[in-house]
């Protein structure tokens, strides 16, 4: 296969990926230290210029190149969080080149260590960059990111009976896929184990291979209680810590929000 570069954004675990990668000859990685916010969450840009990050998936482009890289590859963090996939298409388009694809993972950290894991497995396997790029469409597709937080920003509504009772929500429970939406508003802790049980237990009908991955904020007193209320219901689950969330996204759900990014692992191409 020809050598692969792989380009990550700043919500990938650097120390993590490079891990994963540490025996791939035919891998050359870089990550981006530039990040836009999508301005629907209010959360300001670092660099404050659409030019600037554009420019940084420029130079990651040029410098795997020089590494020696034939195909490139940009992982980004879901679009409705961050502006780097809109900047990397623009990069793209100013550079006309062919051998750069670009995937949404739909998700974010937890997502992009997964999907790294996915990839180093397919070229254990010698399988080809197609191949490898149409399971990974397909991966995104099967995974799902379920975010916690008590942030009342995402409880905003327009119903007055809502907004009377707003101040009794235990947590809003925000399901990341094509879209950002709040499925589920809890009022009582004990229903939110068993409202994500039910979501895990769905994606088992499908496939046995399904790993759960939980992180936190800063504060991992609540994903820790998950994990522990989980494995109390299920103790067949397959269930990691991952550790804390990057700050990028706390800053956004809360420093004491926490979730699950729920994987699905099929080869099988139809």
């Amino acid at each position: 296969m020809k050598k692969l570069g792989i380009i990550f954004d700043t919500t990938a675990n650097k120390s993590k990926i490079e891990k994963i990668f540490k025996d791939a000859s035919n891998v050359s990685l870089f990550f981006i230290q530039d990040i836009m916010f999508d301005q629907a969450f209010q959360t300001p840009a670092q660099d404050g210029s659409l030019n600037g990050s554009t420019k940084a998936y420029i130079e990651a482009v040029s410098q795997l190149k020089k590494c020696g890289s034939e195909q490139i590859l940009i992982l980004t963090s879901h679009q409705k969080l961050t502006k780097n996939y809109e900047h990397a298409t623009i990069a793209k388009d100013i550079l006309k080149d062919q051998v750069i694809d670009i995937l949404d993972t739909k998700s974010f950290g937890p997502a992009l260590e997964y999907l790294a894991s996915c990839i180093q497995k397919w070229l254990d396997n010698n399988f080809g960059y197609l191949k490898i790029f149409t399971l990974l469409n397909l991966q995104i597709d099967l995974t799902s990111t379920w975010m916690m937080t008590k942030d009342k920003k995402f409880g905003i509504t327009k119903n007055p009976f809502k907004k009377m009772i707003r101040q009794f929500v235990n947590s809003y429970v925000i399901q990341m896929q094509t879209s950002i939406a709040v499925k589920h508003t809890i009022y009582h802790a004990n229903k939110l184990t068993k409202t994500l049980y039910k979501h895990i237990k769905m994606y088992q009908k499908f496939s046995e291979s399904v790993n759960v991955y939980i992180f936190s904020g800063d504060e991992p007193s609540g994903a820790k209680a998950l994990q522990h209320e989980l494995y109390t219901i299920d103790n067949t689950l397959n269930i990691h810590f991952y550790g804390t969330m990057p700050e990028v996204i706390s800053n956004i759900f809360g420093h004491d929000s926490f979730g699950i990014f729920i994987s699905n692992y099929e080869e099988t191409i139809i």
